[in-house]
């Protein structure tokens, strides 16, 4: 086995313990290490390591943390969320509206800005709805994961297979997976609201002096403003504001031209949303200090380590034969393999070998939701997970390696046996291109 190999699993280890002693090693520094380390012993070389980074995710990545940035320092989250669901009477109505609208924008603004900008939200919903955190923070891992399997702007992986089988076309990620997406977010739904106690959802949260908007517990901590105190005539709020509507003019533009047969590269999406931030607001570098540079810098360091144990042949030797012709397979196969070396970078290493076949477009559908829906599954699964908890850490709530697997296994179970129905029910019946 090569060194890199022993890298990887090394740093999986540090991620899954992230606790030496009294010493807790965020995941972000874990990787990075890692990435440091098969520079160093000579597992790759720097030119190498330079073009296995997909900087077409990363600018993406980073203008649409910017975007997150904004409607996080802005308040435009909490203004809207206020003005939506205050009026919501219980947690169990409060976590239908939650999922999906946490699963559809995720579909718009990417599934890691959604995981930004509502991990700290969701914290503050538990505590206003008296519902562990856990539950929440869950809710919006999964909900996020799943549908941003929505268009190819929904997740880091999405943009990989636009780009590699459909030109970047919006079209066939509504085509081939809209319908189990809503189903998955629905089974997300009824599967937390059984398994929690019905005290958690059947009622509202006892009336408590620390339920004012602003007290619980966590608030104070999430955001230095009251609702009260957003301004929706401040610059950034109206720039933000702005902002969105040209993400979602980006994204309708990329369904127009994509259903006219032209090819849109979803970059620009975050390129428009994040220009009149950058050009117009007075507060551009405190966005620039905003932004998540640890999970750019996890993204970054991922491409480089995974690259090296992609030069050793290693895990393709476990790759069936039947790989890039059943569903079944190369769903298993990707929901597998992504636990060990997270979605992004399996995808990285997975579509040469359906290219080199020329398989048909249900097969990198499939990749897209077995390497996807992995992230519901364990923390490994998804880089969106890893942005949650890291997140949620810093308002002191977690999700542990096993309270989320445990959440986690069961779900996956139904979710893919909805999935896997569904695309082979499409592949039989011949969806188009």
């Amino acid at each position: 086995m090569q060194l890199a190999v022993f890298v990887l699993l090394f740093v999986l280890l540090l991620i899954v313990v992230r606790k030496i002693g009294s010493v807790r090693i965020p995941m972000w520094v874990s990787m990075t290490a890692g990435a440091a380390a098969v520079l160093l012993l000579g597992q790759i070389s720097v030119t190498e390591a330079y073009a296995a980074v997909s900087w077409d995710v990363i600018l993406f990545l980073f203008g649409m943390f910017i975007v997150g940035a904004a409607v996080d320092l802005s308040g435009f989250l909490k203004y809207y969320a206020h003005r939506c669901f205050h009026r919501l009477p219980t947690a169990r109505s409060f976590l239908l509206v939650f999922i999906f609208a946490a699963g559809f924008l995720s579909a718009v603004l990417m599934n890691d800005t959604i995981a930004i900008v509502f991990a700290p939200f969701s914290i503050w919903c538990a505590g206003k709805y008296a519902v562990s955190p856990k539950i929440f923070l869950f809710a919006l891992a999964a909900a996020v994961t799943t549908g941003g399997l929505l268009s190819p702007i929904g997740a880091p992986q999405n943009l990989l297979i636009a780009a590699a089988a459909f030109r970047g076309s919006f079209l066939p990620f509504f085509i081939y997976l809209a319908v189990p997406a809503v189903l998955s977010l629905l089974v997300l739904y009824f599967y937390l609201s059984r398994t929690l106690p019905k005290s958690g959802f059947g009622n509202p949260a006892p009336a408590r002096s620390s339920d004012s908007e602003d007290s619980v517990r966590p608030v104070s901590k999430i955001s230095s403003a009251s609702v009260s105190d957003i301004s929706a005539g401040d610059s950034l709020f109206k720039l933000t504001k702005i902002s969105i509507a040209l993400v979602l003019a980006g994204v309708s533009a990329g369904i127009v031209l994509s259903a006219a047969g032209y090819s849109f590269p979803p970059v620009l999406v975050a390129f428009f949303g994040v220009l009149p931030l950058i050009l117009f607001s007075g507060r551009r570098l405190e966005l620039l200090k905003a932004i998540d540079w640890p999970t750019l810098l996890f993204f970054i360091s991922m491409f480089i380590l995974i690259e090296s144990v992609h030069m050793t042949g290693f895990f393709q030797t476990y790759i069936p034969e039947s790989f890039g012709t059943s569903v079944p397979v190369l769903y298993s196969t990707s929901l597998i393999l992504s636990q060990f070396i997270s979605n992004v970078p399996y995808v990285s290493l997975a579509l040469p070998l359906l290219e080199n076949i020329s398989a048909a477009p249900i097969f990198y559908i499939t990749l897209l939701a077995g390497s996807t829906l992995a992230g519901n599954l364990t923390i490994f699964g998804a880089a969106s997970n890893v942005i949650i908890i890291q997140n949620a850490e810093k308002f002191g709530e977690t999700l542990t390696f096993f309270e989320f697997l445990k959440l986690g296994l069961p779900l996956i179970l139904i979710q893919s046996a909805v999935f896997v129905g569904w695309l082979i029910l499409v592949s039989f019946f011949g969806a188009p291109a």
